[in-house]
């Protein structure tokens, strides 16, 4: 998937996690939710998040490790550990962080290429989705539809 289906899914979760469970929206969950939603791809090279170590992103295998469950757990870790100990702040931080990096994950499950769960176990799932095709486009603007219509039913 493309890094705007990525942004717009993860922004459309946080907006239901607001929803369902009340959760009071500032702008750190914003960036934290993209910034989950990006970071799976540190594994390549051309990506947002690729660009910023690179050359390491030469070294990583795309869609290994870090579009794992293990990648995940690792960093909801990391993030509750520095939550807790730097900023004592609320666990909502670790929470929205990992729906953006699950909702990559997720999305990248959808496409043919699909994504191995639990690597390096070669077991994967894959979709019927490309990336950048017409569906995708598609899914995107369902998205992008879905965020107003959200908005609308918690405020009114």
């Amino acid at each position: 998937m493309m890094y705007k289906t990525h942004v717009v899914f993860g922004i459309l979760l946080l907006l239901l996690l607001n929803f369902v469970f009340d959760v009071r929206l500032n702008v750190i969950l914003f960036i934290l939710v993209i910034f989950g939603t990006l970071l799976p791809d540190i594994d390549v090279s051309e990506s947002i998040m690729g660009r910023k170590i690179w050359p390491l992103s030469l070294f990583l295998e795309h869609r290994g490790f870090f579009h794992s469950l293990f990648a995940v757990g690792g960093f909801a870790f990391l993030f509750y550990i520095f939550n807790l100990f730097v900023f004592n702040v609320n666990i909502i931080y670790s929470i929205v962080f990992c729906v953006g990096y699950i909702s990559h994950l997720f999305l990248d499950a959808l496409t043919y290429k699909g994504i191995r769960p639990f690597y390096p176990i070669p077991f994967s799932i894959k979709g019927f989705l490309s990336t950048n095709s017409f569906m995708e486009k598609i899914l995107f603007v369902l998205f992008i539809l879905l965020i107003p219509v959200i908005v609308f039913l918690k405020f009114f």
